[in-house]
């Protein structure tokens, strides 16, 4: 399967997007490459992948500032 990271990591770019252009996203989707060639597309729609990005964030920063 696709690794946990991939939603907030897209709803993070989302986000960005967001903010620079002041236009939404409707979808978010993930192409999963495989070794034999072949893809896998899926659609992203935890709707707590932000929030997720965010608190990881946070703890970056804190982590960060801490050291």
């Amino acid at each position: 399967g696709l690794p946990r990271t991939v939603g907030p990591q897209t709803a993070a770019y989302a986000e960005a997007y967001h903010e620079d252009t002041g236009e939404r996203i409707r979808d978010r989707y993930c192409v999963q490459l495989k070794p034999d060639g072949t893809y896998s597309l899926q659609k992203l729609s935890d709707p707590n992948d932000w929030n997720i990005f965010q608190s990881a964030l946070n703890l970056h920063r804190w982590y960060y500032a801490s050291h």
